[in-house]
């Protein structure tokens, strides 16, 4: 499928397709590798973590997949503490 749809975007690049007016020129120039540098960076990570020990490899991936629960849920806490204290600021009490 990734085969395919590399190719669908070759063709259409080929053919004279257009990329927006509104996307930055980097953008421009970013969009036709981003594909290849996605595999490759996947590519390094699969490497990684085959060259490493097995408890060490699922160490990294449980590190990376709680990451984000914690930092969302520090964010939602810091949120709800500034919304209390905004709140807190109009109550004349």
């Amino acid at each position: 499928m990734i085969v395919l749809r590399m190719r669908i975007k070759d063709t259409k690049i080929s053919e004279g397709f257009e990329l927006p007016s509104e996307w930055m020129e980097w953008e421009k120039q970013y969009y036709l590798h981003y594909n290849e540098d996605v595999c490759e960076a996947m590519g390094v990570l699969q490497n990684l973590l085959v060259n490493v020990r097995p408890s060490f490899g699922i160490a990294i991936v449980v590190l990376v997949l709680l990451s984000f629960p914690i930092s969302t849920g520090v964010t939602l806490f810091h949120v709800l503490q500034l919304g209390q204290w905004f709140i807190s600021g109009f109550n004349p009490n």
